[in-house]
């Protein structure tokens, strides 16, 4: 289980924390669908811990995960996955395959302004996708629907190949 923390606080000054544990797969579509995919800010990444800031209509949230590292990895990748992504979009040119981060890099430079940071990276986050179809498949999905097939991985019910091959 991780524990989720979240301090919210207002623009006319009231503060709310609060806290809970959560499955693996509810930290992520906390994360994806609550804070990344609102601009949410990636304050620091580590292999137990992923903390954000989001700012929407005034109010601030800063929110932690924390958890084994087991049950943080989809959590880490995707934080790792949505700042290369936006540090990609960043850039002036898209760097060349290097090997390593090839894969992002191609889903980055496919789907372009078309689609947000955090679907791209939930998009990456699956695995090697079967050519264009494949990726048209997926890329027509909600990102709610990416998140609920990588909370499968998430919660150990599926293999990456397993929860592709649903899509």
């Amino acid at each position: 289980m991780i524990t989720f923390s979240d301090c919210r606080t207002k623009p006319e000054g009231g503060v709310y924390p609060s806290s809970r544990t959560v499955k693996p797969s509810k930290a992520l579509d906390i994360l994806t669908n609550c804070e990344l995919a609102f601009g949410g800010h990636i304050v620091s990444i580590e292999p137990t811990r992923v903390e954000t800031r989001t700012v929407v209509m005034g109010c601030v949230d800063q929110s932690v995960f924390e958890g084994t590292e087991e049950e943080m990895r989809l959590l880490v990748e995707m934080a790792t996955a949505t700042q290369e992504v936006r540090q990609l979009r960043n850039q002036p040119s898209r760097p060349a395959d290097d090997g390593t981060k090839g894969d992002i890099h191609r889903l980055a430079n496919a789907l372009a302004a078309n689609t947000g940071a955090t679907k791209v990276a939930a998009i990456s986050l699956l695995g090697e996708l079967p050519g264009l179809e494949g990726l048209g498949r997926v890329s027509a999905l909600g990102l709610d629907d990416i998140t609920s097939v990588l909370g499968l991985i998430a919660d150990g019910e599926a293999t990456r190949e397993e929860a592709l091959s649903l899509i």
